[in-house]
């Protein structure tokens, strides 16, 4: 698997998520703050990281073993990421329940 073209605080909450490992513990193994994690990770798409820290997350994923980068993949609903493709943030294909108006989420196939 290639580097993320572009990360934002959707593709670092999957790499966490992906990693099995809590917000403290994966600030540390990155060498960054709880703060700025939990701050990425709340903005979600909105936000892209600075090129040092797109970096540390490409050397990061890189690193990680196939089973990890398997659940990354999974967790980023299989978009394509590692080029010039478009990344569907996760989440973001919501419709509307007819009865109750309540908002939904598509959630692909996949063993959960």
């Amino acid at each position: 698997m290639a580097n993320v073209q572009v990360w934002s605080g959707v593709e670092i909450r999957a790499l966490r998520e992906a990693m099995r490992m809590s917000l403290r513990d994966f600030a540390a193994h990155l060498g960054v703050s709880e703060r700025m994690i939990s701050k990425r990770e709340a903005k979600g798409a909105e936000i892209t990281p600075r090129p040092v820290n797109q970096a540390i997350l490409d050397t990061c994923l890189r690193m990680c073993d196939p089973d990890t980068k398997a659940r990354f993949k999974g967790l980023t609903n299989g978009a394509e990421i590692c080029g010039a493709g478009t990344v569907e943030p996760i989440g973001s294909s919501q419709v509307r329940h007819t009865l109750t108006g309540s908002a939904m989420v598509k959630v692909d196939g996949s063993i959960y």
